[in-house]
């Protein structure tokens, strides 16, 4: 590593020498011509001198996963309000036993339950709180899955009648403090 730094401190101070004495030179004293032709001997090495400041491909940042480029489509979709779209998008990977992709459909089908009739918010309640028991069983300190684990174990416990719901409290506590 320092090596390289070295090698680019003395690269660029070659060019800037070369660059002062040909170039410079060549529009102070001699015609159009001559500074073209000085030009076109030195512009490899400026090549050079720059090929130096380049970053290569491994210091480059890391490329975007196909994951992030989805997540962060969902999250543009969430944002928009566009719930139907989230779940399409993700139900076909409700399978890949991802966390990130499990919490985000569930607070879809959440999302969309919450403006579904009397009879289809019911089925979305409790499929979504299937998938999120399906992803605190594969990562449990993660904090969008006891966020949403509390919230479907409220809508459940308000299905199911007060008593389910109060026999409920302690475990939305739970997941709310985690």
């Amino acid at each position: 590593m320092l090596l390289q730094r070295l090698y680019r401190v003395t690269n660029y101070r070659i060019l800037q020498r070369i660059l002062y004495k040909n170039i410079y030179s060549a529009y102070k004293k001699e015609s159009g011509m001559q500074a073209v032709r000085k030009l076109w001997v030195t512009s490899p090495f400026i090549t050079m001198g720059m090929w130096g400041f380049i970053k290569s491909k491994d210091e480059a940042e890391t490329p975007i996963t196909t994951k992030e480029v989805l997540l962060a489509k969902v999250d543009a979709l969430f944002d928009q309000g566009d719930y139907k779209s989230i779940y399409n998008l993700l139900s076909n990977y409700k399978d890949s036993k991802d966390v990130d992709i499990l919490w985000r459909l569930c607070r879809a089908i959440y999302k969309m339950s919450e403006m579904a009739s009397d009879v289809e918010a019911p089925k979305l309640i409790y499929e979504g709180y299937d998938l999120i028991c399906i992803a605190l069983d594969i990562q449990e300190d993660h904090y969008a899955v006891h966020k949403w684990m509390s919230i479907f174990l409220n809508s459940k416990g308000t299905l199911e009648g007060t008593k389910a719901h109060i026999k409920e409290l302690y475990n939305i506590k739970k997941h709310l403090l985690v």
